[in-house]
């Protein structure tokens, strides 16, 4: 039997690369909450995120693929290539 009274998840959010940690006490009822921004600039305004399409996972259940896509990212025809 395990005998942790700390619950502990983690964020990261798709367009603001903003890591955000919960840090809840079982015992005490206390929260923390913890952020790291991305160094470098980055100016979430930027991009947009957006739900590309699914892929088949190898276990047979759909999984969806997210993408962050910088809004000056547009062709000629409306659409914006990449590689996955």
């Amino acid at each position: 039997m395990f005998d942790k009274s700390l619950f502990d998840t983690n964020t990261n959010p798709l367009v603001t690369p903003l890591r955000v940690c919960y840090d809840y006490d079982l015992r005490t009822g206390r929260s923390v909450v913890e952020t790291a921004a991305v160094l470098g600039g980055y100016d979430p305004s930027l991009y947009y995120s957006n739900g590309v399409c699914t892929s088949t996972a190898a276990d047979a259940p759909q999984v969806p693929i997210l993408a962050r896509i910088r809004r000056t990212a547009r062709h000629s025809n409306g659409l914006c290539s990449s590689l996955l």
